[in-house]
């Protein structure tokens, strides 16, 4: 996959994962900055990718995404979500893989809103929801009873 093949995509992604190794990496071009995969998905579409600036162990790497999920589930903003990743990384490691080698290497770019609202959001927009159908219903119901 190149710079090239994403310029010819559309992916209007929120967050694109590239958690393989040096993914935030890329050729510098004057004028232009580095040109990583990760401006390549931009160009496409994303509004922000997570990327990784060295070569990373895939067993920490696994352990690391999988926190950054559950944070982002959670509904962290992205970049939050990273940072309580890499502190849970921390925390729950084998003492001898915390050096930062395997952790610090990810980082956010572009934008780092939440890719889901907080369970509260959720929950004011479902009762949102349900006023405005049942007032949907009750209109229909007194229209129907007017007009008979």
């Amino acid at each position: 996959l190149t710079n090239q093949d994403l310029k010819l995509q559309e992916i209007p992604a929120d967050l694109v994962v590239l958690s393989a190794c040096e993914t935030g990496y890329g050729e510098i071009i004057k004028g232009e900055g580095s040109l990583s995969l990760s401006k390549g998905f931009f160009h496409a579409g994303a509004s922000s990718t997570l990327v990784s600036l060295w070569s990373v162990d895939d067993c920490t790497t696994a352990d690391l995404m999988g926190y950054f999920y559950s944070n982002l589930k959670d509904g962290q903003t992205k970049d939050a979500a990273l940072r309580n990743a890499k502190l849970d990384y921390q925390k729950f490691a084998n003492p001898e893989k915390t050096h930062p080698y395997y952790w610090a290497g990810f980082v956010i770019i572009g934008d780092c809103s939440p890719l889901w609202g907080s369970s509260n959001n959720m929950m004011w927009f479902f009762a949102i929801s349900i006023v405005f159908i049942l007032g949907f219903i009750s209109l229909r119901i007194l229209r129907k009873n007017t007009s008979t």
